[in-house]
């Protein structure tokens, strides 16, 4: 049995801040959680226009 490296122990992850505030909280979205978020952003500006 082999001991995990970081990479494998670690899911992928975006982690979006604001970036007037880098040291501020961190929301850490998987990558297909970060994908349907940028997703709803996009259509929830288009249809709000």
């Amino acid at each position: 049995m082999s001991t995990p490296t970081p990479v494998e122990a670690a899911p992928p992850s975006a982690p979006p801040r604001h970036s007037k505030n880098p040291a501020g909280p961190v929301l850490t979205l998987g990558p297909a959680t970060f994908t349907t978020f940028v997703n709803w952003t996009t259509t929830a500006v288009t249809h709000n226009r």
